[in-house]
């Protein structure tokens, strides 16, 4: 049976997230926005910084290092947009981003993805602003929407009374679509919660205390 590993938040720290994910001996991993796709680390904002950014991803991007582990992500709000944007499928052997309004298949489940984060300002905009392609839009919602799909990866958290900073629009989205369960990364800690009879997962961040990569099953 196909072993797939749900991992939540990197900010770069990719070396970390293979030695976790190795001792389960997984054939997928599947990451749920801010891997920390920063080509060059020193352009990386404020906030990734502040995450203590290491320098991993060029030295994969570089061939330095293998990716070793087939690896899916998503988009978080905390990367290199200009590089994620000239990409979809994949950027190097072993390591696949898969852009907002997607669908991949992984062992005849397929997975939905939803990168960034929420901006009521820019939910219905056409088309963002340079400095806002880490939000995520009700375009690349309604996409979805036309699509079949089991699972649903998100960065950013839907509303529900246990994480009340997350995100109604995406709460709606789920009761609308009935994914058969959500994954998400974003608020850097684990909990699990039912919306409408479908179970949400949070993961924490890969080099937290809490639990930040979990099985899928």
């Amino acid at each position: 049976m196909t072993r797939i590993i749900i991992a939540g938040d990197l900010h770069g720290h990719l070396d970390l997230l293979y030695q976790k994910a190795q001792a389960h001996s997984p054939d997928y991993i599947i990451q749920l926005g801010d891997f920390g796709a920063y080509p060059d680390p020193t352009k990386a904002d404020s906030a990734a910084q502040k995450h203590g950014l290491p320098p991993d991803f060029p030295l994969y991007l570089s061939g330095q290092k293998n990716i070793p582990i087939n690896t899916y992500f998503i988009k978080g709000n905390h990367e290199d947009v200009d590089f994620l944007d000239k990409k979809c499928g994949e950027i190097i052997p072993n390591l696949n981003y898969i852009p907002n309004g997607n669908i991949f298949t992984l062992d005849n489940i397929r997975f939905a993805a939803l990168g960034g984060n929420y901006s009521q300002q820019y939910f219905h905009a056409t088309k963002l602003p340079q400095n806002r392609r880490r939000h995520f839009t009700k375009i690349e919602l309604d996409r979805l929407k036309k699509q079949p799909f089991d699972i649903l990866l998100l960065h950013n958290g839907p509303y529900s009374e246990s994480l009340p900073e997350g995100c109604q629009e995406l709460t709606d989205f789920i009761e609308q679509t009935h994914p058969h369960l959500v994954y998400h990364g974003h608020h850097h800690h684990f909990y699990t919660t039912v919306i409408n009879k479908t179970k949400v997962i949070g993961l924490a961040k890969i080099d937290g205390h809490q639990q930040s990569i979990i099985i899928h099953e």
